[in-house]
C-alpha cells in the first residue's frame, strides 16, 4: 500500500517539479492507402488519418482529467510515406506532406511525424524523390516531421543517403535570414561565413552554396600528388596541430607513450 512519504512525493512531483506525459502516440498504417493515382492515395490518407485519430486529442485530454497529470503532445506516426508514396505515379511527394498538415490541423494534434524514409539498407527511386523533397515539404507544412533512417547496427551507414541529405539539409538551411543561419551555425558549432556560404568540419560537395574542401578530400588530393610523383614541401597527409613536431607525442602524451 501506498504510506504518506509516497504520496507527498508524488503531490511534490506534480506541484512543484512539474510532473508531466511528454508524448502520447497513435500509430497509424498508410499501407492500405497505396494507389498509382497520387491524387486518390491523398485523398485515402486523409480520410483513414481523420477517421483513426478523430478522438485521439479528446481522449488525451480525458486523460489529463481524471490523473490530473498534463500531457504536453499529442502526435500521430504514420507508415513512412516513402513507402506509400512508390506506389503512386508521380514525381512530386510534397502533397502527400501537404495532405499529412491537413490531416494533423483537422485532428487537433502537436504534430504528425512519417514524413520519412528508411534508407540503411539501400535506396530506391522513391526514397530519393523524398529526400529531395524534404526542403520544400518542411517548408509549406507547420505540423508535419521529416526524418531519414540513414544507418543501423547491423546494416551500417548508407554513405549515399548521407550524401543526398547532406544537400537537403542545405537546402533548408538557406532558406532561413542571415541572422537565422547564424543563429543555427552558432547552436551547432559551425563557423558561419554568409547566408551563401558556411563551412563544415566534414564537408561533402552538394547542389546549394559553396563548402571548404574537406579533411577526406585534403588527404585524397595529396594522395593523388604522390602517386603522380609530384615532390610536395608538405606532407602527403593533412597532419593534426603541432604533429609536425617530432617530440610532439612525448610532450603531448607523456614518455611512457
Amino acid at each position: 500500500m501506498l504510506n504518506q512519504k509516497e504520496i507527498l512525493s508524488t503531490i511534490e512531483m506534480i506541484d512543484q517539479q512539474h510532473l508531466d506525459i511528454r508524448t502520447i502516440t497513435m500509430g497509424i498504417s498508410l499501407l492500405s492507402c497505396c494507389d498509382p493515382n497520387a491524387e486518390r492515395a491523398c485523398e485515402k490518407i486523409y480520410d483513414k488519418i481523420t477517421r483513426y485519430a478523430e478522438k485521439l486529442v479528446k481522449t488525451g485530454e480525458d486523460i489529463e482529467r481524471e490523473f490530473g497529470i498534463p500531457i504536453v503532445n499529442k502526435r500521430i506516426s504514420v507508415t513512412p510515406v516513402s513507402l506509400v508514396a512508390g506506389a503512386s505515379e508521380t514525381e512530386d511527394y510534397v502533397p502527400f506532406a501537404l495532405t499529412l498538415d491537413r490531416a494533423a490541423q483537422t485532428t487537433g494534434v502537436n504534430f504528425l511525424g512519417g514524413y520519412s524514409a528508411l534508407v540503411q539498407k539501400g535506396m530506391t527511386a522513391a526514397d530519393e524523390k523524398l529526400i529531395r523533397s524534404i526542403p520544400e515539404a518542411l517548408a509549406r507544412t507547420e505540423l508535419v516531421c521529416s526524418s531519414v533512417n540513414v544507418g543501423s547496427t547491423r546494416a551500417g551507414i548508407n554513405m549515399d543517403a548521407v550524401y543526398l541529405m547532406s544537400g537537403s539539409v542545405k537546402k533548408e538551411f538557406f532558406r532561413g535570414t542571415p541572422a537565422e543561419c547564424e543563429k543555427f551555425c552558432e547552436d551547432n558549432n559551425w563557423s558561419y561565413v554568409d547566408e551563401n556560404r558556411f563551412e563544415w568540419d566534414l564537408a561533402l560537395k552538394s547542389e546549394v552554396g559553396s563548402i571548404k574542401p574537406s579533411l577526406t578530400q585534403q588527404i585524397q588530393d595529396a594522395a593523388a600528388q604522390t602517386d603522380k610523383g609530384v615532390q610536395q614541401d608538405r606532407p602527403s597527409l593533412v597532419q593534426m596541430p603541432g604533429t609536425q613536431d617530432p617530440d610532439w607525442g612525448k610532450k603531448h602524451w607523456g614518455e611512457g607513450r
